[in-house]
């Protein structure tokens, strides 16, 4: 499914005015930028210029999404604030990750999450396979 599909879905709009929304919402922005970040990312005489930009979405959103972090499929921000996400995190499906959560490694392995749900203040780290999980608790921690 694509982003946009998925956030329309996420979000309940109906008919054409759901595309209209889209363009405005900040979660679906903050996705779009990072996803032309990575695609420059892949060419090796752009990687300096990507890094500056990538400096500058940082403070904008203060968030930070690694440029080698695998997301491979639609994931939806609905507050994009606080945000971590590690240089080896995959994310399969449809994931919904709200504000103020971390994804990272401990003891040299990430997390590969599929189609969970991960609630504010929560953070999970470590090797670990999650499918259809919700992460709810506040300031939940899952190692």
């Amino acid at each position: 499914m694509s982003d946009g599909r998925a956030y329309i879905e996420f979000r309940g709009w109906k008919g054409n005015l759901g595309y209209i929304k889209l363009i405005f919402d900040s979660g679906y922005i903050f996705l779009k930028i990072y996803r032309c970040l990575k695609f420059l990312y892949g060419y090796s005489i752009l990687r300096p210029l990507v890094k500056i930009l990538s400096w500058f979405y940082c403070r904008i959103y203060s968030c930070e999404i690694s440029l080698n972090a695998r997301i491979e499929g639609a994931v939806i921000f609905p507050h994009p604030i606080g945000i971590v996400i590690g240089d080896g995190v995959i994310l399969n499906g449809i994931n919904v990750i709200y504000q103020n959560v971390t994804l990272g490694q401990n003891k040299k392995s990430y997390p590969v999450l599929s189609a969970c749900i991960i609630y504010p203040n929560s953070v999970i780290a470590g090797g670990g396979e999650y499918e259809c999980e919700i992460f709810g608790a506040l300031s939940r921690v899952v190692v």
